[in-house]
């Protein structure tokens, strides 16, 4: 699973022990950006072993349920 970042904000990454589902309602999302693991792990390490997603959503996000 690649390590995913919501606003900024790292929400998932294989070695974390407790991971929550993003519940990011589709209607909030401004961009996604995917990067392959080759390119990220210089920035962010063994974190992103398996590639990264970037999610940016406008203004506040609202949590789904």
């Amino acid at each position: 699973m690649p390590m995913l970042i919501v606003n900024g904000e790292p929400k998932y990454y294989y070695h974390r022990k407790e991971n929550k589902p993003a519940n990011i309602n589709k209607k909030d999302i401004k961009i996604i950006e995917i990067m392959e693991a080759e390119k990220c792990t210089g920035l962010f390490g063994a974190a992103c072993k398996y590639g990264l997603i970037t999610v940016n959503t406008y203004g506040k996000q609202q949590i789904l349920p």
